[in-house]
């Protein structure tokens, strides 16, 4: 099977974000794969560095941010958000320089 092939992510809802949120995971350097689901929340794992990822899709793009600034505390060297479209993006793991970078890919490519 092509590399391309291996581990797509796929998320089984209907909302106007999935497509990225699918492509964004499965462009990044090292596979993911999805360790929780809740409703619209979505818990991933990169399978090498251990990063996690949890995506919550919202209605609009302000209901996004009141649930961040509700629900998560300002971002840190390890722990970071990122909003793209309607979509909520959680990221954590133990190296600072790929949660940066990683929450800098789901920001950067709408």
């Amino acid at each position: 099977m092509p590399a391309s092939e291996q581990n797509r992510i796929n998320i089984p809802i209907i909302h106007p974000n999935v497509r990225n949120a699918e492509a964004f995971l499965d462009s990044w350097t090292e596979p993911f794969i999805l360790e929780k689901r809740e409703a619209d929340h979505f818990s991933f794992r990169s399978v090498l560095s251990d990063l996690q990822v949890t995506i919550i899709f919202f209605n609009d793009y302000q209901e996004a941010v009141e649930y961040e600034r509700k629900h998560y505390r300002p971002g840190s060297a390890t722990e970071r958000q990122t909003i793209n479209g309607s979509a909520l993006y959680a990221i954590s793991g133990g190296d600072p320089h790929l949660v940066s970078s990683l929450a800098g890919h789901f920001a950067g490519r709408e």
